[in-house]
């Protein structure tokens, strides 16, 4: 389940990314993983997702209002925790999109959707900023599964083309809380021009490219 961790500098968290850069998803990193080559555990997962054609990305309510800045994607600006995460958080959701875009496009019978868990009360809430958690109204962390259990399994998503179906998350005020349902998509996260430079720029970085013959 997603979470965040407001990170205090750039050396804590880049300590935090070599601790857990096995176990914890980073959007370039996450795209190599995602084409089974990088790690045994992704490779399993990821091959159980297209014999059973449904694959699920998991973002954040963080992704909202955020862009790709391909000149910041290393960390070269001065650190800004809130930007960093709603950046990489929106790659997520912009990869989900275009794998649909292009699983289309070749015809397979794959399924790719996205989902984001709202706000949950998880044990990293102790990372997060005091004023926060006064102010929010936090789901439990069962609460903030079903989102994702829902766009893993909801037979309607499988049957429509509608693309109000290809995002999930908590249907209460501000997609924060409440029961699944489809989520707002930013225009910019589903321009499909938007989709395509980041693609190629993660096909570039990672040496790695989608095999889409079926």
């Amino acid at each position: 389940m997603a979470d965040i961790i407001f990170f205090k500098s750039q050396d804590e968290f880049s300590d935090w990314l070599e601790e857990h850069s096995e176990t914890n998803e980073i959007w370039v990193g996450y795209f190599r993983k995602s084409t089974g080559r990088a790690s045994l555990t992704w490779s399993t997962s990821v091959d159980v997702a297209l014999c059973f054609g449904w694959i699920v990305t998991l973002s954040s309510i963080a992704d909202k209002g955020a862009e790709i800045d391909y000149e910041n994607l290393k960390l070269e600006k001065p650190f800004n925790k809130f930007r960093e995460y709603g950046q990489s958080k929106v790659a997520d959701l912009i990869f989900a999109l275009e794998l649909q875009r292009k699983i289309s496009k070749n015809n397979l019978d794959i399924l790719s959707v996205a989902c984001h868990p709202g706000v949950s009360k998880t044990e990293l809430l102790r990372y997060d900023v005091p004023e926060m958690i006064e102010t929010v109204d936090y789901m439990n962390a069962n609460q903030g599964a079903f989102p994702t259990l829902f766009a893993a399994t909801e037979e309607l998503i499988a049957t429509s083309s509608s693309n109000n179906y290809f995002y999930f998350g908590p249907d209460g005020k501000n997609e924060i809380n409440g029961y699944p349902a489809p989520a707002f998509i930013e225009p910019y996260a589903n321009n499909e021009l938007v989709g395509n430079k980041l693609w190629n720029y993660a096909e570039k970085e990672t040496g790695v490219k989608f095999n889409f013959e079926s």
